[in-house]
């Protein structure tokens, strides 16, 4: 593969999966099925669904499967838990009660985040295949020129 396409292909891929943002909605409102949205929980449902989900959840991420006048039943594929850790799911569904959220985010693509991301990891791929890595972290003089052992590990103790 020449060299150019190379970039190019992984700006397509960082422009398919795409950088999100959530837009807040009231709970209990009706999205479309297949909908990404985030469920922050309330003290009452970290309790009820601490006991299937495990302790200490914050959020639930994942997709919408239904909606009706109880709740959400969600493929989840995140899980957010309060002292900051993430556990990623396989769209296992659960079922969440409108009484167990305090707040509800739909994630929607952001064509201007994903273009900011991908133009900044072009960016970077580019520095990187024009300079190399030994030229980041060395300099380009330094890394052809010889070296005992002695004189460098005193370079590193001395300046």
């Amino acid at each position: 593969m020449p060299l150019l396409r190379r970039p190019l292909l992984l700006a397509s891929l960082a422009a398919a999966v795409g950088c999100y943002a959530a837009e807040p909605v009231s709970v209990g409102v009706a999205p479309e099925m297949g909908t990404r949205m985030s469920f922050q929980l309330n003290d009452q449902g970290r309790a009820a669904l601490g006991l299937v989900m495990g302790d200490g959840l914050e959020r639930i991420d994942g997709r919408i499967l239904s909606h009706d006048e109880t709740g959400y039943l969600v493929a989840v594929s995140e899980v957010r838990r309060i002292r900051g850790s993430l556990q990623v799911w396989a769209g296992e569904p659960v079922r969440l009660s409108d009484r167990h959220v305090s707040g509800i985010s739909v994630q929607r693509y952001s064509r201007s985040r994903t273009a900011i991301a991908v133009a900044g990891g072009v960016g970077a791929l580019a520095l990187i295949l024009t300079r190399g890595i030994n030229g980041f972290a060395f300099g380009d003089d330094r890394s052809t020129q010889p070296r005992d052992s002695l004189s460098a590990s005193l370079r590193l103790v001395l300046p």
